[in-house]
């Protein structure tokens, strides 16, 4: 069942609160269930509160949902039900959430304006060749004005309109199919993955993204008393990149033949480069899971000064290159047009 992400975190937020409290679990549960107004997260709750009244434990009636619950929440709760903590492991399965999508929002929001200038452009270029260029070329022509070099670009891409239309197109397209073919296929999921952190400005802050998380993950994991390679393992299904996931696989492998952790980083291609330097040093001291909190606040805080500079230089360079498609308009189209005028007028 569809259960949006700022209802769970009410959700586990709110249990943690009651626990904290002193209220058993089965009346926090029933409680909660009496005041969410949500139908889907009232079954779920409802769901779990027979489970457990019934005698399964939380985590397993948790895994019973899945689809709802992530690998990283049931790992958690699992290990807080045998050290007695389940209110501060709801507390960092809210945390957890909020954080991830906050990550996502600030993301999305630094994206829409830059994406919706360059979707002006584009169909401002598609006007330009496919309609005005064609209406505009016979009245031309029919003054007599002389075509400059700009007017003969517009005069070509219009006389190529379906292979220039084409051109324009073919990226965006391409784009689309394979980001379509990577929700079926495991091989195009695994490369549309990887491409994603290629791209300029929009990749790093997709790979910081990830690895704060990925780092938060595994240091909440250790913190719970999972072992590294059981953290590891965890994280690798839960962080949404198949092409990152495949990498950790490949360094728990590492791990298992002997290499420490620290030097099985050097195997991840898109690790950010002061993840092997401390965690060489925390290895050192023992202290692994504070320095990946660390690692995943300073990534989190890199993330969002590059938004901040990709938002503040995106747009002013899409607006002048729209700025430049006008301009070739009004030079190659009206220009001679006026200048047709100007000498019609003289000879008169």
């Amino acid at each position: 069942m569809p259960v949006q992400s700022a209802a769970l975190a009410s959700f586990s937020i709110n249990l943690s609160y009651l626990l904290s409290g002193g209220v058993s679990l089965p009346a926090a549960l029933t409680l909660l269930k009496q005041s969410e107004p949500s139908s889907q997260l009232n079954q779920l709750i409802d769901d779990i509160c027979q489970a457990v009244q019934s005698g399964s434990m939380l985590s397993a009636a948790m895994g019973n949902h899945a689809s709802v619950f992530s690998e990283v929440s049931i790992a958690l709760v699992t290990a807080a039900e045998h050290d007695g903590t389940l209110a501060d492991s709801f507390r960092e399965i809210a945390n957890l959430i909020n954080k991830e999508a906050v990550s996502r929002d600030r993301m999305r929001n630094a994206m829409a304006y830059p994406l919706l200038l360059s979707v002006a452009v584009i169909l401002t270029l598609v006007f330009m060749i496919a309609y005005l260029t064609p209406a505009v070329k016979p009245l031309l022509l029919s003054v007599g004005a002389t075509p400059g070099p700009t007017t003969q670009v517009l005069f070509w891409l219009a006389s190529e309109g379906a292979i220039a239309v084409g051109l324009l197109m073919v990226l965006p397209i391409w784009i689309g199919v394979f980001y379509l073919l990577s929700h079926f296929n495991a091989s195009v999921r695994y490369h549309w993955h990887r491409h994603l952190l290629l791209i300029w400005i929009v990749g790093d802050v997709r790979r910081d993204i990830l690895y704060a998380r990925l780092c938060r993950i595994v240091a909440r994991l250790l913190d719970s008393g999972s072992t590294i390679d059981e953290a590891l393992a965890i994280a690798s299904n839960s962080i949404d990149n198949v092409f990152i996931g495949a990498e950790l696989n490949e360094m728990r492998l590492q791990m298992q033949v002997g290499n420490r952790f620290s030097q099985s980083i050097r195997g991840l291609t898109t690790a950010p480069m002061i993840l092997e330097p401390l965690m060489n040093a925390a290895e050192s001291s023992g202290d692994v899971a504070p320095a990946l909190h660390r690692v995943a606040q300073q990534l989190d805080e890199q993330a969002a000064a590059m938004l901040a500079r990709f938002t503040t230089l995106a747009p002013p360079i899409l607006v002048l290159l729209l700025g430049f498609v006008l301009l070739a308009l009004v030079v190659g189209l009206l220009g001679p047009i006026f200048s047709s005028a100007v000498t019609m007028g003289a000879t008169l």
